[in-house]
């Protein structure tokens, strides 16, 4: 149950985003970069407490950069999970009945905050 309602606050996240870039006269978010609103929208879909949540994005280039816990500490914030959100995705139609089945955008899930190597490139952190 608690599952299917952090699904549905990532839905409803996600909805607002097109909701509002539909309002402002685009068919597409005018938000510079798609990822940092997936980070946000996952991130607010699996806190399990109320507060405020910020996805930060953390270097992913080599191994040997901090860990979620560390970036998240080093913003006076709490971490409390780890993603990464890959770039260059298919894109799928602007029209949600058409690419029905097709793979669109993905995200992982670490699980914790300790991951030491290239992986996540955003730290879910609370305040």
């Amino acid at each position: 149950m608690a599952q299917a309602a952090r699904f549905l606050v990532i839905i409803l996240c996600v909805n607002v985003v097109t909701v509002t870039a539909n309002e402002m006269g685009n068919r597409e978010s005018d938000y510079y970069n798609w990822m940092d609103e997936i980070a946000q929208a996952a991130c607010t879909g699996v806190m399990t407490v109320d507060g405020t949540v910020y996805a930060v994005r953390r270097y992913c280039v080599a191994s040997g950069q901090p860990i979620c816990s560390t970036v998240c500490t080093n913003q006076g914030l709490t971490c409390f999970e780890a993603l990464h959100v890959y770039p260059n995705q298919p894109r799928l139609s602007e029209t949600h009945g058409e690419a029905v089945g097709e793979v669109g955008p993905w995200v992982h899930r670490y699980g914790s905050c300790g991951s030491t190597h290239c992986g996540p490139n955003y730290c879910c952190c609370r305040g």
